[in-house]
């Protein structure tokens, strides 16, 4: 697991949210949220839309989730 899937499920869970909860907030499939904590998806190669609301939905700075999924 990355840097930046860390990132993600820790964020998720400090905010007490399951990854189904995480999915819905951002609008996506579950399996597709999935992916991205899971590290099989890269985040930086996710749209901007994705990006955006994984970001505004679990409060992660954008600059500090695209940094450390460039260091993976």
């Amino acid at each position: 697991m990355g840097n930046a899937s860390v990132i993600l499920k820790n964020a998720r869970k400090n905010k007490g949210m399951t990854q189904q909860q995480a999915a819905d907030a951002v609008g996506i499939f579950l399996r597709h949220y999935q992916r991205f904590e899971g590290g099989e998806r890269h985040i930086a190669n996710a749209s901007f839309r994705i990006m955006f609301a994984i970001c505004k939905a679990l409060d992660i700075d954008p600059e500090e989730l695209l940094r450390d999924a460039a260091d993976e």
